[in-house]
């Protein structure tokens, strides 16, 4: 309880990540750690070396794990290590991409102001109107005897007001952008983000956020959010 419930559940919030914690404490706090057959892993190379060696036979134990540890350890398949090396691989990839000088272009001409006004613009010019609640389809505002409408329009009219709330949140962030751009006004933290992931062909996070889950790139996404 002091290292699950305080030391380190003391510090996380949802009771479901504290529950997983305690599940794999449950492998190191236990009376059968003592026994000298105990391993940590199915695999047999996490143990406790015993406690009759000396100082170069606890050396050589640590010094042959391995130098990664495997998910194993913590309980976990090997299948996380798998969405570990493919989160880390896309972290360094952003971390590449946000070093790169932003004067440097294909042509040599444009700079990457000039890449990304043009790119908002672009974007901007070819967002679909919003949606007007009061002409969807006729059929689908039809209510019975009671006065109820039927729950595919209900959940119609929720997406359609979600959709028309991404537009809006694209429409007014581009705009600020363009300004941002030319000076007209101070570009925020929120506007260099989405200046850089426009600059990457990725999706800002502020538009995701108000989106569906998706995982395009930004130009597919942006063609499909205007068909």
């Amino acid at each position: 309880y002091i290292v699950g419930g305080i030391s380190y559940g003391g510090r996380v919030t949802d009771e479901w990540d504290r529950r997983c914690i305690k599940s794999i404490l449950q492998r190191y706090f236990s009376p059968t750690i003592l026994e000298d057959d105990y391993k940590f892993s199915d695999s047999g190379d996490y143990y406790a070396p015993p406690a009759e060696g000396d100082l170069h036979a606890f050396r050589a134990y640590v010094e042959q794990l391995p130098y990664t540890e495997q998910p194993e350890v913590f309980g976990l398949n090997t299948n996380a290590d798998i969405t570990y090396q493919a989160q880390e691989t896309l972290r360094i990839l952003d971390t590449i991409l946000s070093v790169q000088p932003r004067m440097i272009t294909s042509n040599g001409e444009q700079t990457s102001d000039n890449i990304v006004a043009d790119l908002a613009a672009s974007i901007l010019k070819d967002l679909p109107a919003p949606i007007d609640l009061d002409h969807i389809f006729p059929d689908l505002l039809l209510v019975d005897d009671s006065g109820r409408m039927d729950s595919l329009t209900t959940f119609v009219i929720q997406e359609c007001r979600r959709f028309n709330k991404l537009l809006g949140v694209m429409n007014s962030s581009l705009m600020q952008l363009g300004k941002a751009i030319k000076g007209l006004v101070v570009m925020s933290i929120e506007l260099e983000r989405m200046f850089t992931s426009l600059m990457n062909g990725k999706v800002p996070a502020t538009w995701a956020a108000a989106a569906y889950p998706s995982l395009k790139p930004l130009k597919s996404w942006t063609l499909e959010v205007k068909r």
